[in-house]
């Protein structure tokens, strides 16, 4: 069986008979086999796609394997157990993937998307074995962190990195507003930070590129003492969130960075991505922030279980809802629902909640009708230089209760 996968020709070669697997994959899920074993359903949850990207009918399908010397699907059944192993012919690299299903079922009911799933595995295979640093589909921070990279690329960031913090005049913050739901008054801004010069790439994939070669500590201290200088723009009572990860949380030079900055008015932003090894020994380094009167907020709340596990563990003072639970919240029960559960949470626990990426009056309705205080995004205030911004304007909302 040839397919081609980011137009790479590939060959998989079976090592033995393995006809059940080759077309579509079984699933065994949350949601187990789907209703009625009726393959037009199986799209609906899994998208089958031939190697191109196209949706394959039954028939398609069907053909496939006949032309391959398979079997049709539906009459072919799957024992109560099957490995098989696979050789992935790449680049004249062999890799071996052994594939295992367990059932007992027909083939046509538990076996709704091998294509789908080879064709898959053997795009990351490619992608990671790809030097390019922008392969589509592929998060930045996974590409950053992938150890296969052309010779001299981690030195060459390293010293692109180096002299992003060294030059003082790439490295920017924007402000974006944060804004009182009931009645519009901006009562902070969240700093962002942009790059100039040659680097006008997201700062996402940057600070992923840092990461990756041993500098996301000093760039992140770097996006630190750039936004701080905002404080001084902000007036009196307002407050100035910033981002950082854990690391930077435990690093003795965050001290030093908030040195003679008005602590009362900072939110430090923990965000999701990175993973806590000890959470007695960060919660040790942010209890030393807190006596000094800075705040903790949670970031990304609701996009997954780390966010979660630090509202838990750490007791913030803020709980920023993930801009994925706002999107669409107005129209989604389900959204709503989650949403309402961390209210219901941080009116009994203490934190503030803050709604992020609001986009449309309709999603800030239905944020001011769970109880949603604060929140932030392009229908409230887009992110501004720190100079265009005046907390002291109101937002604009347009029905306040």
């Amino acid at each position: 069986m040839r397919a081609a996968v980011r137009g790479a020709p590939v060959v998989i070669a079976p090592t033995r008979p393995s006809w059940p697997f080759i077309g579509r994959m079984a699933y065994f899920g949350a949601h187990g086999p789907p209703q009625g074993g009726k393959l037009a359903s199986n799209r609906q949850y899994y998208g089958e796609r031939d190697h191109h990207g196209e949706s394959m009918t039954n028939q398609e399908l069907d053909h496939q394997r006949s032309s391959s010397g398979i079997p049709p699907l539906a009459a072919t059944p799957v024992p109560a157990a099957l490995a098989v192993a696979l050789v992935v012919v790449l680049g004249g690299t062999a890799y071996t993937a052994t594939l295992t299903a367990v059932g007992g079922l027909p083939a046509a009911t538990v076996a709704p998307v091998l294509a789908a799933l080879v064709v898959a595995a053997l795009a990351l295979i490619h992608t990671a074995r790809s030097p390019a640093p922008a392969e589509e589909g592929v998060g930045p921070v996974a590409r950053a962190l992938s150890p296969h990279r052309p010779i001299g690329w981690r030195a060459e960031r390293q010293a692109r990195i180096r002299q992003v913090i060294a030059a003082g005049d790439v490295l920017t913050t924007v402000l974006q507003p944060i804004v009182d739901l009931n009645d519009g008054h901006r009562v902070g801004a969240e700093a962002l930070a942009r790059f100039g010069g040659r680097e006008r790439r997201s700062p996402d994939v940057i600070f992923g590129e840092a990461l990756a070669v041993g500098l996301g500590v000093e760039l992140e201290l770097a996006a630190l003492e750039t936004g701080l200088t905002a404080l001084g723009h902000l007036p009196p009572g307002s407050y100035l969130s910033l981002n950082v990860s854990p690391s930077t949380v435990l690093s003795a030079r965050l001290a030093q960075v908030l040195d003679g900055a008005e602590a009362a008015r900072i939110v430090l932003e923990l965000t999701e991505h990175a993973e806590v090894a000890d959470y007695d020994v960060l919660t040790r380094a942010l209890d030393t922030l807190r006596r000094r009167g800075v705040r903790l907020a949670v970031d990304d709340a609701g996009a997954g279980f780390a966010s979660l596990r630090h509202i838990v563990r750490l007791s913030p003072d803020f709980i920023k809802l993930d801009v994925s639970l706002t999107r669409g919240i107005d129209i989604d029960p389900v959204r709503q629902s989650l949403a309402a559960a961390l209210v219901s949470f941080a009116r009994d626990t203490g934190p503030v909640v803050v709604a992020e990426g609001i986009e449309t009056e309709a999603e800030l309705e239905a944020l001011r009708h769970l109880g949603v205080p604060l929140g932030q995004g392009f229908h409230l205030g887009r992110p501004m230089p720190v100079a265009a911004v005046d907390l002291r304007e109101p937002s604009g909302l347009s029905r306040l209760g």
